[in-house]
């Protein structure tokens, strides 16, 4: 295999795990509408808690476990501290992402820790031969699962009230639901997803390390951005994707630029530079579309 298929092949397992946190970052930001960085933090602590509990049981699956619960009790203490502390949000979460540094090296008592060779899906996949090959079809399935999960979910009656928490918080007021108990089920949920794909990532990479979320947070809302851009829909499937095909965008760009000799650390301004432009793209876009229909509105007239 040439190394051109392999490092494609490397960019799309990559993309399959993030599209997990993009997708967690979505549900904050676009279903609850609340400002999250949390998952800057919560990535790292979760990949580090889930590690130590892998290490000690040797239980790939009580690994992930434990960070999806992780995930799930940062997100939580963003919800408490933005409502009942009463902090801004934004704030709220960059607190929550300070304290998850801190806490991952507590917990550790140092910044990375080698993990054992176990990942949770080694054993469902014994039949594919190629570990790539294991890799990309593990984490197709888990992404897969997790939007028909969350498409459910947003089907039914609690998913139609966070939904409502977010989009319309007067009528959740209305139908006498308390609006930080509904922060708490949609930060717990999304930063639970992330702590899955933290679990997955580490495990598939045989380490973990308190700072593996850097970026995490800012590379999702870039895919998310690029995604919307790109790839507009008006249904949650069609969003969904959107965030999957935006980060499959990103992480060709960022190849890209890595083949073309830039160094590790500019990969980060490579990724603000596309976020600014594609929001500036989307703001564009959506005057033009503004303008047009003020034409339509005016010949009907």
């Amino acid at each position: 295999m040439n190394p051109t298929t392999v490092q494609l092949l490397y960019t799309l397992e990559t993309t399959l795990v993030l599209s997990i946190v993009t997708i967690g970052v979505y549900v904050s930001f676009r279903v609850l509408r609340f400002p999250d960085l949390t998952s800057e933090g919560s990535f790292g602590l979760s990949a580090m808690v889930g590690g130590a509990v892998l290490t000690a049981t040797g239980s790939p699956f009580l690994g992930l476990l434990a960070s999806v619960a992780t995930g799930s009790l940062a997100g939580i203490v963003t919800a408490v501290l933005a409502n009942v502390v009463r902090l801004p949000t934004l704030l709220a979460s960059i607190l929550t992402m300070i304290m998850c540094f801190s806490a991952g090296l507590l917990v550790v008592g140092q910044p990375s820790q080698t993990l054992p060779d176990r990942w949770v899906l080694a054993s469902v996949l014994a039949w594919v031969q190629s570990p790539i090959g294991r890799g990309i079809a593990g984490a197709a399935a888990v992404l897969a699962l997790l939007i028909a999960a969350i498409i459910v979910f947003l089907r039914t009656g609690a998913g139609f009230i966070l939904r409502a928490r977010g989009e319309n918080p007067d009528l959740t007021r209305e139908l006498r639901h308390s609006l930080v108990g509904w922060d708490i089920v949609g930060l717990a949920l999304a930063n639970g997803i992330v702590g899955l794909s933290a679990a997955l990532f580490s495990q598939r990479s045989g380490y973990s390390s308190i700072n593996m979320g850097r970026g995490v947070a800012i590379y999702a809302l870039a895919a998310i951005m690029l995604g919307e851009t790109i790839f507009p829909s008006r249904t949650m499937l069609g969003s969904l994707l959107s965030c999957v095909a935006g980060t499959l965008v990103l992480q060709l760009v960022r190849l890209l630029a890595l083949n073309l000799g830039m160094p590790d650390g500019s990969l980060d301004l490579v990724t603000s530079v596309l976020v600014i432009v594609f929001v500036y793209l989307a703001k564009v876009r959506s005057h033009l579309g503004q303008n047009v229909l003020e034409k339509i509105r005016m010949q009907a007239g």
